[in-house]
């Protein structure tokens, strides 16, 4: 029940409180067959609302032949589209009841037109960065920082890097890393094997959340990786991992099953 209602509050903090209600609504329409909740009209007028609502510009998508990039990169590029679901925010919650955020800096890998980073400022964190390698899409993030109008704002160091992936020095101390798909397995692995080398170097704390985890067998078939169970997620949308073997402190008596968390609220 905490779960739910810690959904809600989020839900009604980014789209307000009639679209919650709605996607409550739409919830429990679905259970009739009327799954209008998932409908890409839907999810994109929540999406529509949620820039309005905080006074920026993320929805539209960017196929990767419009990203601004050469050729030879464009291959390994996945085309842009806004995190339009909250399990983010859920996930960072629960994160900051068991770790002290104020010592970790956040890194979102592809950050697009900024939304992630803009979420994640939300958090105390040391600092934010995202890192994009289309300069077309780091202009949108730069401009949608500037005019980011949230009063909850508690991290105003949010950075917007332009750069390869593969070529972005990590900030030190603790890392939690965020990828929303953003580039292919190639790109993937060589960013990790960097990630691996820098957390062994620094012996630092590191969480990696994926969100549609395509290339996730890159992190399962590593023994660098565990994967966190126990969160309130889509287990094959979602997938949180934390380098090396010590299981972070419990906050539950529990784990938390995804049965339990209505996924319409998003």
């Amino acid at each position: 029940m905490s779960e739910l209602i810690n959904r809600l509050r989020w839900s009604c903090q980014y789209y307000g409180m009639p679209i919650t209600c709605l996607s409550v609504c739409a919830r429990i329409a679905a259970r009739f067959g009327w799954n209008f909740g998932s409908s890409p009209r839907f999810l994109a007028f929540k999406d529509r609302t949620l820039d309005r609502r905080f006074n920026i510009s993320t929805v539209e998508q960017v196929p990767t032949s419009e990203l601004g990039v050469e050729q030879s990169l464009q291959k390994h590029a996945i085309q842009y589209q806004p995190t339009s679901s909250l399990d983010l925010v859920v996930v960072l919650d629960r994160l900051s009841r068991q770790v002290n955020l104020r010592e970790f800096s956040f890194v979102d890998f592809g950050s697009g037109k900024g939304r992630v980073i803009l979420m994640a400022s939300e958090f105390p964190f040391k600092s934010v960065m995202g890192v994009e390698f289309s300069a077309a899409l780091h202009e949108m993030a730069r401009k949608n920082i500037s005019s980011f109008r949230n009063p909850r704002q508690m991290c105003c160091d949010v950075i917007p890097v332009c750069q390869d992936a593969r070529e972005f020095q990590l900030p030190d101390g603790p890392i939690i890393a965020f990828f929303f798909n953003p580039f292919d397995a190639v790109i993937m692995n060589c960013v990790l094997n960097n990630i691996e080398e820098s957390v062994q170097r620094a012996n630092r704390e590191f969480f990696c959340i994926y969100h549609n985890p395509v290339h996730r067998r890159l992190l399962d078939e590593s023994a660098f990786w565990t994967e966190v169970s126990g969160w309130p997620i889509e287990r094959e949308q979602w997938a949180i991992y934390r380098a090396g073997k010590d299981p972070i402190p419990a906050q539950h008596s529990r784990p938390v099953e995804v049965s339990e968390v209505p996924a319409a609220i998003s």
